[in-house]
């Protein structure tokens, strides 16, 4: 019979005590930032990088380190055997604060042992070589993807809010899985992953089917252009900006009178919509083609232009949230 696996005399799979890791584990320069000490980067990137520790420290406190995400470790023989780490400097780093942090405090370390996953190669241009690969040809899960995970292993209610996701991507004729999310959460959930792990009802925003109608309504009515332009109405960047212009109206109408808030809804999204079809394909692109904010405030001062009251207590309250957002 035909041996379907082989096995490689060049990775070794196994534990390491943490002590010893500290001694023997290396970082490469070329590697990116991994904590406060690193001498040879900006203030930027290492806050960033400390931002990354804090969640991976915040992990290993609450899950511990998992055998199914090792530490990556590459032994250079040009080097002595010498150790780098090139997947997973973030986690070690977050274990060395907080097995420090509880040996200062009097108390045992969390974790004694990492798993690794040990790569035995000729040179250091080897190393980088593969740190190059692993972080620029593999992306990491969405939330959606997440949401999927649950929805076939949970169902319920995982279940329920993928399908509606895919529903309303094939009804609203996107490819973006986070426009969904967003109708359905609201826009300081749809990219949370930490949010996805059961879906209790809270998560579903009440406005959620008022939205999806809307957004159909306007990319029915906008979307007349040539592809890459239709595209661009059906961006996330578009989208957020327009969830913005329906959570406004929400807050001022959706409590008070559902006909009224109904009809304000779908009049915003029509001057919006005839507005944008008016333009010239260069102006169209100067606009649709930039970020969230920018386009909130196009739509803040185009709304601000019609003498309906009803609209202009909209624009207060959406200059209130512009407001709110750029202190944030």
């Amino acid at each position: 019979m035909k041996k379907n696996f082989k096995m490689r005399n060049d990775v070794r799979c196994g534990y390491i005590d943490f002590d010893y890791a500290v001694k023997v584990l290396n970082f490469d320069e070329s590697n990116r930032c991994h904590g406060i000490d690193d001498g040879n980067f900006c203030e930027s990137v290492m806050k960033t990088a400390n931002a990354r520790i804090r969640n991976s420290y915040n992990m290993l406190k609450k899950e511990g380190w998992d055998d199914c995400c090792p530490l990556v470790v590459h032994e250079v023989e040009s080097e002595g055997n010498k150790w780098y780490v090139t997947d997973g400097q973030g986690r070690f780093e977050a274990l060395i604060r907080l097995n420090r942090e509880l040996v200062a405090n009097g108390k045992e370390p969390a974790i004694t042992e990492i798993p690794v996953t040990v790569y035995h190669c000729q040179t250091i241009d080897d190393v980088r070589n593969a740190m190059i690969k692993a972080n620029t040809r593999q992306k990491n899960w969405t939330a959606i993807d997440v949401l999927h995970h649950n929805a076939i292993k949970f169902g319920g209610m995982s279940l329920n809010v993928y399908n509606r996701i895919s529903t309303m991507m094939d009804e609203l004729g996107i490819t973006s899985k986070y426009i969904p999310s967003l109708i359905i959460m609201g826009s300081h959930k749809a990219a949370r992953k930490d949010l996805v792990a059961d879906y209790p009802e809270d998560l579903i925003m009440p406005t959620c089917d008022e939205f999806f109608n809307a957004f159909k309504k306007f990319y029915n009515n906008v979307c007349n252009r040539d592809k890459r332009l239709n595209n661009k109405f059906k961006s996330n960047e578009m989208a957020i900006a327009l969830e913005s212009v329906m959570r406004s109206i929400a807050s001022v109408y959706r409590n008070d009178n559902i006909e009224t808030y109904n009809f304000i809804l779908n009049k915003c999204m029509d001057i919006i919509a005839n507005y944008l079809d008016k333009l010239d394909d260069r102006s169209l692109v100067r606009i649709i083609g930039a970020k969230n904010a920018v386009i909130r405030r196009e739509f803040i001062e185009l709304l601000s232009k019609r003498k309906d009251k009803k609209i202009q207590a909209v624009v207060e309250v959406m200059r209130k949230n512009n407001s709110m957002s750029n202190a944030a």
